[in-house]
C-alpha cells in the first residue's frame, strides 16, 4: 500500500493527489493490489497529512525519487474485510 501512495505522490501534484484521495481513485489501485492477498469489501483513504511542500522549484524532489519519509508516513488507508460465513 506504501509503495502505491509514495508512487503517486511521486508522479502526481498535490491537488491531483487529493483529487484522486477523495475520489476514490487511490483506494481503488489500493484495492487491486490487496485483493490479490485476501478478500476485502472496501478500501478508502481516512485521513492524510501534509507534511511538508517545497517553497520553490529547485528544493523540489525529482521525478522517479521519492523520499523515504514519504514512504514510511503513508496515509492511514482503511480496509474491510468481508464477514465470515455462518
Amino acid at each position: 500500500m506504501g509503495k502505491i501512495v509514495a508512487e503517486k505522490a511521486s508522479k502526481l501534484t498535490y491537488s491531483q493527489l487529493c483529487h484522486e484521495m477523495v475520489l476514490g481513485k487511490m483506494g481503488s489501485d489500493v484495492y487491486n493490489e490487496a485483493k490479490k492477498v485476501c478478500p476485502l469489501r472496501h478500501i478508502g483513504v481516512r485521513k492524510s497529512k501534509l507534511l511538508s511542500m517545497p517553497l520553490s522549484l529547485e528544493d523540489a524532489v525529482p521525478k522517479g525519487k521519492v523520499p523515504k519519509e514519504v514512504i514510511e508516513t503513508a496515509p492511514e488507508i482503511a480496509a474491510v474485510a468481508p464477514e465470515p460465513a455462518a
